[in-house]
């Protein structure tokens, strides 16, 4: 994490998880640190909890605590960063912020849609003067896909993903409208 602190991320179940040493939480919030510091670190927790999945919160998070000198090199520290995860059997996830322009689709400057095997995005929208949340998968490489659009919501009993399309249309080209019954 880059942005927060992992106590403002703490609730009950996340504490367990911690406390019982299934998941490691490092905020890195120290501006100018080396790619090779930040992956040095990241290894030594993987080894230590055995972990089979890394999230990194978020890309531009990643960048604004690097060097100058590592930043001019940020692609090909994401790749290494992928690749070296990828060998020990780790996932990676990453997060990203988009724009949202609704004359283009535009997922990342950072090329990480490229090392990506999935691409989901999440896309707030404005239905009845209310904001909503959907979900999409974009991407997943050698695996067929539903391309549609889901409502997308995370309440206190986890995460909700609609059973069917949205009832919206337009939300990439900023037109949103309500499907009609």
């Amino acid at each position: 994490m880059f942005e927060r602190n992992p106590t403002q991320l703490m609730n009950v179940r996340l504490d367990e998880l911690v406390q019982a040493g299934q998941v490691v939480l490092t905020s890195i919030r120290a501006v100018e640190l080396s790619f090779d510091e930040i992956l040095n670190n990241l290894l030594v927790s993987v080894e230590r909890i055995k972990a089979t999945r890394v999230v990194l919160d978020s890309i531009p998070g990643f960048l604004m605590s690097l060097t100058q000198d590592a930043r001019e090199d940020f692609n090909e520290s994401l790749y290494r960063m992928a690749t070296i995860l990828g060998s020990k059997g780790v996932t990676l996830l990453m997060t990203n912020e988009t724009e949202d322009r609704f004359d283009r689709l535009s997922f990342s400057p950072y090329g990480s849609v490229v090392l990506a095997d999935a691409v989901i995005m999440l896309r707030y929208v404005e239905h009845q003067a209310e904001l909503r949340t959907v979900v999409s998968v974009i991407k997943v490489r050698g695996a067929r896909h539903s391309r549609q659009f889901r409502t997308f919501d995370i309440t206190d009993e986890g995460v909700v993903i609609g059973d069917g399309p949205a009832p919206y249309h337009g939300m990439l080209l900023g037109g949103l409208q309500s499907r009609q019954p």
